[in-house]
């Protein structure tokens, strides 16, 4: 018999910590992304290239590329606050991916990792 095993209070003030901080991460890594694009707008508008790609066709696919990551971290700790059982796993992911990032990254992958990976955690995400 499978039996999920209940997270203590503190572990799932834990689990909304974590969705806290890929929110505010995520929001802050679209809001660098819009400034970068903005600024680069601002700095090129007017210029042609006779290289190839323009500046700003280039930020913009460099914002656009990197905004998909950082808008899918927002929403999955959005979720995770919820209990949402799909931001257990898009926020494990993300949790791997941060682990280069070293200190910020390292610290909050670790943290994400040692909370979201036990079993108990099934018990909080089953939405």
């Amino acid at each position: 018999m499978n039996q999920t095993m209940h997270p203590s209070h503190r572990e799932i003030q834990h689990y909304q910590r974590i969705g806290k901080i890929a929110m505010i991460l995520g929001g802050i890594w679209l809001g660098i992304l819009a400034l970068l694009l903005i600024l680069t707008i601002v700095n090129f508008a007017g210029t042609a290239s006779t290289d190839g790609l323009s500046p700003i066709f280039f930020t913009l696919l460099v914002s656009l590329g990197l905004s998909i990551p950082s808008l899918l971290y927002f929403l999955a700790g959005r979720a995770a606050l919820k209990g949402k059982k799909w931001s257990r796993y898009a926020l494990m992911v993300m949790g791997i991916f941060l682990l280069p990032g070293f200190p910020l990254g390292t610290a909050v992958g670790v943290y994400t990792l040692i909370f979201y990976f036990p079993d108990k955690a099934e018990g909080y995400f089953k939405n």
